[in-house]
């Protein structure tokens, strides 16, 4: 079975799209930028809450029918919005 991989540049962060036997989707982004089909979209996977990687997932979800697969304790965050800001570890994130 033959697997194709696509890198979707989303400005400051990335969407992937992975398609064998169906597809599955790694970040949130526009789904039919390659010729694949919403209904196609089966999993959504999100490493984490964060809005730039997750804002859209749950409509992307919602038209696609595709379960999300996150971390139960960032669930929320997909189901009623806002995200996780952990605390900076460095001189950087404590600044910004």
């Amino acid at each position: 079975m033959s697997v194709d991989i696509f890198h979707i540049k989303l400005g400051l962060n990335s969407s992937y799209l992975i398609r064998g036997k169906s597809v599955i989707m790694i970040y949130g982004g526009m789904p039919n930028r390659f010729n694949i089909h919403p209904e196609e979209i089966k999993l959504i996977v999100l490493t984490h809450s964060h809005f730039d990687h997750a804002g859209s997932a749950k409509d992307i979800r919602d038209l696609t029918g595709a379960k999300i697969v996150i971390h139960e304790l960032e669930k929320k965050f997909v189901e009623e919005g806002g995200m996780i800001i952990p605390e900076g570890v460095n001189l950087t994130g404590k600044i910004t």
